[in-house]
């Protein structure tokens, strides 16, 4: 099968990283496609042999590659983006991996893990045991996954969808004079409130900070009331919002 990553062409995922990536660079320009080689050659380990094919960068030359071709990321997110993109699993990033993570979309990403595709896929997968819930799952064959991951395209199609079409009517609301920022306008108190000032309005804030924004959070009327984000057209609260930057 075939898949587009940014874009790539990717096939049969199951080879050697050599044989899944193919027309590197497609789409790009000749000086895009130049420069990346560039940054790859610059960083990579091109001492071990003059075949091109099997220079490597490193997990600490990655970074730096990368800032070559201005895309910035933090340690941490090297270390995730070695342990997705490195098809062969074998510790470095050869230039094909590269291109790949040079044209992926971490904004998509973020949107798509909001969704929770992997939900969507789960319920056409066989269901095991009580004892060993896993064991059906494991047991599947090729052909039986292509099947579920089939059947689950329609489904997938239509929760991407309605993520889209919700986001366009939350930027068409702020936008089109429904709750936008500057829709209203500005409209000052009383004098004695404006001496007061934002503690003499909405109280002294908590002595224990992080109490004081657990307590906003979780305990306040509203920490259940569900509301939607205007860039992602994402439905949360604030007690859930709180309880994923915690950990909780």
């Amino acid at each position: 099968g075939q898949k587009a990553v940014g874009r790539l062409e990717v096939t049969g995922l199951e080879h050697n990283a050599h044989s899944s990536v193919t027309k590197v660079g497609e789409g790009l320009s000749s000086a895009e496609n130049a420069s990346v080689r560039l940054a790859f050659n610059r960083f990579a380990d091109c001492n071990r042999t003059a075949d091109a094919s099997l220079h490597r960068l490193s997990q600490a030359a990655l970074a730096p590659a990368l800032a070559a071709l201005n895309v910035e990321r933090a340690e941490y997110e090297i270390e995730e983006l070695l342990a997705r993109f490195d098809l062969n699993s074998d510790g470095e990033i050869d230039f094909q991996e590269f291109c790949i993570i040079v044209n992926s979309n971490s904004d998509v990403e973020k949107v798509l893990k909001s969704l929770h595709i992997e939900d969507v896929i789960a319920a056409f997968m066989p269901k095991g045991s009580a004892d060993d819930p896993l064991s059906a799952f494991f047991d599947m064959n090729k052909a039986q996954v292509k099947t579920a991951v089939v059947a689950a395209v329609d489904p997938v199609i239509e929760l991407i969808w309605a993520a889209i079409e919700k986001a366009a009517k939350a930027a068409q609301k702020q936008t089109g004079g429904g709750g936008g920022k500057f829709d209203n306008p500005l409209k000052g108190g009383k004098i004695e409130e404006f001496y007061q000032g934002v503690s003499g309005i909405t109280g002294d804030p908590h002595p224990n900070l992080e109490e004081g924004v657990r307590k906003e959070h979780c305990d306040m009327a509203d920490s259940k009331e569900i509301f939607t984000t205007s860039n992602y057209g994402i439905s949360t609260d604030p007690e859930t919002e709180y309880n994923l930057a915690m950990g909780g």
